[in-house]
């Protein structure tokens, strides 16, 4: 994640990206 902080311009597609991989994992936990 800290790729996506040194880049402002695409913070907010990061917070997308890791919202759908936790759930994801989320999910896949059962």
């Amino acid at each position: 994640m800290k790729s996506c902080y040194s880049q402002a311009n695409i913070y907010s597609l990061c917070i997308l990206y890791y919202n759908m991989w936790y759930i994801a994992n989320s999910y896949s936990k059962g």
